[in-house]
C-alpha cells in the first residue's frame, strides 16, 4: 500500500518522534510518505520513508494572500500534499493532541486535511490521538461531521478522548488504545548512570504559561516559572548533581 502519514513531526519534540517511530513499525513493508515540519530532521532519523514538507493552512483567505503575494513555495507545498493524497491508498493522522481547541487553528488544520483525503477517495484512519478540550459549538460540529463522514476508523489515546468523541456524535469505528508515545523501547535507568559520577537530574520543561489564551496573568506566571527552574538548577549544581534539560517542545522550551 501507499500510505501518507500526517502529524506534528519534525519539530524536535521527543514524544512526537517516538509516536512516528511506533507508527512506522505498524506499516513495515509498505510505501510510506511522512509530512514533516522540518524535512531534513525527519530524513535523518527516518531514512526508510519518503518525506514531504507539511502543508499549510487551507483557509481561503490564507491561500488568496499567498497567491496575491506570489508565495509560490507555499503554494507548491499545498500542491505536493494534494498530489501525494491522490497517489495514496491510505491517509493516516497519527499521535498527539491534534484534535483540540487549545489552539483552534490546529483542529481546523487536521480536519481540512481529512476532508481533502475524503475528496480524493483516499481511505482515512486516525491513530493514537487525544481529543479535547473542545470549546466552541462550531469546533464540535466540525469535528463530529468530519469524522462521521470521512474517517473509516479511529484509535484515541485515553478514555476522556473517547467521551469527547461520543459527545460530538462519533460512536462507530472508534476504540481506545495505549498512547503510542509510551510504546517505545526504553533504556533501563540503571544503564544510564556513569561510573564514578553522581546521579544526573533530567528536567523536561514545557512553556505552557506563554499561551495567553489559556492562562490569566500569563507573562507573570511564565517569568515566575522560569525563575523557579533557574533556582532549582543552581541548587542541584551546588549539590554536585549533573543537570540536563530534555526539551519536548521547540522554541518555547
Amino acid at each position: 500500500m501507499k500510505i501518507l502519514v500526517s502529524g506534528s513531526y519534525g519539530t524536535g519534540n521527543v514524544g512526537d518522534e517516538v509516536i512516528l517511530e511506533r507508527l512506522l513499525d505498524q506499516f513495515t513493508g509498505h510505501e510510506v510518505t511522512v509530512l514533516s515540519q522540518h524535512v531534513p530532521y525527519t530524513r535523518k532519523f527516518f531514512p526508510q520513508v519518503t518525506t514531504l514538507e507539511q502543508t499549510l493552512s487551507w483557509k481561503p483567505i490564507r491561500i488568496i494572500k499567498d497567491i496575491l503575494k506570489c508565495r509560490f513555495s507555499l503554494l507548491r507545498r499545498r500542491w505536493n500534499f494534494l498530489m501525494a493524497l491522490q497517489r495514496s491508498d491510505l491517509f493516516v493522522v497519527g499521535g498527539g493532541g491534534l484534535f483540540a481547541e487549545l489552539v483552534p487553528q490546529v483542529l481546523e488544520f487536521y480536519l481540512h486535511q481529512i476532508k481533502w483525503a475524503s475528496f480524493f477517495g483516499t481511505k482515512v484512519i486516525v491513530i493514537g490521538v487525544g481529543v479535547g478540550p473542545l470549546r466552541t459549538k462550531k469546533g464540535m460540529r466540525n469535528l463530529g461531521a468530519t469524522f462521521n463522514k470521512c474517517v473509516s476508523g479511529t484509535l484515541v489515546r485515553d478514555q476522556q478522548s473517547l467521551v469527547n468523541m461520543h459527545s460530538v456524535g462519533v460512536r462507530e469505528n472508534i476504540q481506545v488504545c495505549p498512547d503510542f508515545a509510551f510504546l517505545g523501547k526504553f533504556v533501563s535507568p540503571s544503564s544510564m548512570v556513569i561510573k564514578g559520577e553522581k546521579h544526573r537530574v533530567i528536567l523536561n520543561l514545557y512553556s505552557v504559561f506563554s499561551d495567553t489564551t489559556i492562562w490569566k496573568n500569563a507573562e507573570f506566571r511564565s517569568k515566575s516559572f522560569i525563575k523557579t527552574i533557574k533556582e532549582t538548577i543552581h541548587h542541584l549544581l551546588d549539590a554536585g548533581y549533573r543537570v540536563e534539560i530534555l526539551p519536548f517542545g521547540t522554541s518555547g522550551d
